[in-house]
């Protein structure tokens, strides 16, 4: 398979061209006068149109990019928090109210990086394309929505529509998906095959042990973004966003994507050290750890190696005892839940997890056995 683009480095590249261009336009504006910084084209609707920021030069000269006091949010309880961070980023407050950022005329790639700054960190405007300078007043824009015949043409609809969102080359995967990298991390752009859905995902642990601490944290965690779930498939946990497309437009997967990417960027790596790093009371014993990595269906342990594993100690033994008592029970629940909501495959998968902590038990009792019994014969 073919490496995934890079959806950063796409993004990346397209909002220098942005800031390019916006430095230009600058330059274009006459002395005395102001053009508003492009149509607020926003899927995700993050704010109202009415009264945008403008791009200004003033009367002295100097190039100014001025935000007005009544420039809100359609979600209120952001604005003081994105006032404050613009502030953070050097912008000064006017008697007036408005907000305002200024160079000198000599330095319009300053104001243009600056604002390209301050629209990705502090409105979090996805991709350029939503605010494209416009030489003429801004129109209300209809999005169409096409309703797609079958899974194919959806397809063909989402792969126009992303490539026209990140101008960059799709990479396909074997089974179809889109394979693309946010934050680092792979991700996947699929239809689901049975329904006229789109699908965002991605693996944020894999190889789980300690099911039923994996079970608290996706109940106890949930992600932020409401329309993100946790799953957990097999041995690990996906992280999905779903966008139902009976009509598709390409407006709903650019908000979609957006709130993708507001996830990866904000909750994964959070969720990703909660899943896979280290805990205090509810890490695996040492022994424990050892006892699983050493097992092996062609040579088992016998019950001397388990308790030299343990060193011996039953204290240690019954403390792992205790732990795969609670991983039996924890499966076995997990495999009820499955089979009762008629994944079958998923209850077979979580039976043989019972199975392999019932093992373990059987082991760890067979050298605590030794351990009693043994040193009460050598005494």
């Amino acid at each position: 398979m073919s490496e995934a683009f890079d959806f950063d480095a796409a993004i990346d590249r397209a909002w220098a061209k942005f800031r390019s261009a916006l430095a230009d336009r600058l330059l274009q504006i006459p002395r005395g006068e102001s053009v508003p910084l492009g149509p607020w084209d926003d899927p995700a609707a993050e704010w109202e149109a009415s009264n945008p920021p403008q791009l200004r030069v003033a009367k002295n000269g100097r190039l100014r990019c001025e935000v007005p006091w009544d420039f809100h949010f359609t979600v209120p309880e952001r604005n003081q928090a994105r006032r404050e961070a613009l502030h953070a980023l050097g912008w000064r407050q006017r008697a007036s109210g408005n907000l305002v950022l200024e160079v000198s005329r000599r330095e319009p790639d300053k104001l243009a990086a600056l604002v390209v700054r301050a629209l990705r960190e502090v409105w979090q405007v996805p991709h350029p394309s939503f605010l494209e300078p416009a030489d003429s007043p801004i129109e209300p824009v209809t999005h169409l929505a096409i309703e797609p015949i079958d899974r194919a043409h959806l397809q063909s609809l989402v792969d126009a529509a992303l490539g026209e969102l990140v101008r960059a080359p799709l990479v396909k995967a074997e089974c179809g998906c889109i394979h693309f990298e946010l934050g680092g991390r792979d991700c996947w752009l699929k239809v689901l095959e049975h329904a006229p859905t789109v699908e965002f995902c991605t693996t944020l642990a894999e190889h789980i042990v300690d099911a039923a601490r994996t079970a608290a944290i996706i109940a106890e965690d949930r992600p932020r973004s409401r329309d993100v779930t946790l799953v957990r498939f097999e041995d690990s946990v996906i992280a999905s966003l779903r966008m139902e497309a009976t009509a598709f437009a390409a407006c709903n997967l650019a908000a979609a994507m957006t709130k993708w990417a507001q996830f990866m960027s904000e909750e994964a790596d959070e969720l990703v050290q909660r899943l896979g790093g280290e805990t205090d009371s509810e890490e695996l014993p040492t022994e424990l750890t050892c006892l699983l990595q050493l097992q092996s269906s062609d040579c088992p342990l016998d019950p001397a190696q388990v308790a030299a594993i343990c060193n011996d100690d039953r204290r240690a033994i019954l403390r792992c005892l205790r732990i795969c008592a609670q991983q039996e029970a924890a499966w076995q629940q997990l495999a009820t839940e499955a089979f009762d909501r008629g994944d079958h495959e998923e209850a077979s998968a979580c039976e043989g997890e019972a199975r392999v902590w019932a093992e373990t038990t059987n082991q760890l009792k067979a050298a605590l056995r030794l351990v009693v019994l043994g040193k009460r014969r050598s005494a």
